[in-house]
């Protein structure tokens, strides 16, 4: 059998969003060691598909920005059907989901029907682990953890991201299924170097002696970004205090709301020095990171957040919250970690990070993207 994999996205670039983004990097790295990738996925951005060299992407029904329940619903049956029937017509070696919803389970039992090895992996804790899809329920009530979670139970491998929801997941998952495999990143394009630094802060026109201090990702509460804007105001900042907020703040997401941005705008009128830039392409992210003396997300949950393995890569000081996902990689650079919900603690830890913020590269090898891969393809493996 030929290695040939189909993955499924809700989200792939040039959409913004962490599980896109890996699906990408990790296409690629399978293109290049001689894997036919067919990516599915919504045109959110109406674009159509694509295909270069081993990599097709198909985008379907284009999502609706602002839309209801309903029609989100509704978008994401087509990309369940889309997908289990390109599975069926393509006879893959292997079915990669990113994301354990209701429509992961079409191209699930496609997969089995092809003889394909199926993998379902969990994004975010609280929204698609074990425990949360399994104890669903509709209208408050009425349990369909059993109908959400059949894509769990029917795939060969779920893969998690952080060591608390393997922990979470045991017992939900057996354990020759349930693997821990964390995200990787392109430690080669994210790799800072004085020179590297140097010209990310002109061209981004940083003043000398300037600390800036950058959060990456969509502007929404379980982000913890009102908490952030909370703690800033809280500081006593020097004029060389700035804050870099990159990532969308609206669109097709669900969670997005007008809060944070009309707090931003509040507090950009009142002074504070906020540089809002919206969603920036992959290729210019790591001039932001190298420009950046700290990085911080204190979320309330994450898988494993993209963003911060690439700030660890990128040579940034780290502030964020004690939470599974962001503990597991933390320690790979200088880091302070706080308690979620915690302004005070978080202002604090940001003021301390600012003052000894320096921009020494940690030993980030297990971090790349070649290394996540490699693992998957184990797994791809099984019945190839």
């Amino acid at each position: 059998m030929s290695k040939s994999v189909v993955m499924v996205s809700s989200q792939y670039p040039p959409v913004y969003g962490g599980a896109g983004q890996q699906a990408q990097l990790l296409s690629n790295v399978l293109v290049s060691r001689g894997w036919k990738v067919t990516v599915v996925t919504l045109d959110q951005e109406g674009i159509g598909s694509t295909v270069h060299g081993g990599l097709r992407v198909v985008r379907v029904l284009r999502g609706i920005a602002g839309a209801g329940k309903t029609s989100r619903a509704l978008t994401t049956v087509v990309l369940g059907l889309t997908a289990a029937w390109l599975v069926l017509s393509s006879r893959p070696s292997a079915v990669h989901i990113h994301g354990a919803y209701w429509w992961s389970l079409p191209p699930v039992i496609a997969g089995r029907v092809a003889s394909a090895t199926s993998v379902v992996k969990i994004t975010r804790d609280g929204e698609d682990d074990p425990g949360t899809v399994f104890g669903r329920k509709v209208f408050g009530a009425v349990p369909l953890g059993w109908l959400y979670g059949l894509s769990l139970k029917l795939c060969d491998f779920v893969v998690v991201l952080s060591a608390e929801a393997y922990n979470k997941s045991t017992g939900l998952v057996a354990s020759d299924r349930l693997r821990l495999i964390r995200n990787g990143v392109d430690l080669t394009a994210l790799a800072r170097t004085p020179d590297r630094r140097e010209a990310a802060r002109k061209a981004l026109d940083v003043k000398a002696g300037a600390r800036v201090t950058t959060f990456v990702g969509y502007l929404v509460e379980h982000k913890g970004v009102l908490d952030l804007l909370a703690a800033w105001k809280l500081r006593e900042l020097s004029n060389n205090s700035e804050l870099w907020l990159v990532g969308p703040y609206e669109g097709f997401y669900r969670e997005l709301t007008s809060n944070a941005i009309d707090e931003i705008r509040r507090m950009q009128d009142a002074g504070y020095k906020i540089r809002l830039f919206g969603q920036v392409g992959k290729d210019e992210m790591p001039e932001i990171y190298w420009a950046s003396d700290v990085f911080t997300l204190p979320s309330y949950k994450e898988g494993m957040p993209n963003s911060l393995a690439e700030a660890i890569a990128a040579g940034c000081t780290i502030v964020g919250t004690a939470i599974p996902g962001i503990t597991d990689i933390a320690s790979f650079a200088s880091s302070i970690l706080v308690k979620p919900g915690d302004i005070a603690a978080l202002a604090e830890a940001l003021d301390s990070a600012e003052a000894s913020a320096d921009v020494e590269m940690p030993e980030t090898s297990s971090m790349g993207i070649d290394a996540t891969a490699s693992k998957i393809e184990e797994l791809y493996a099984k019945k190839i």
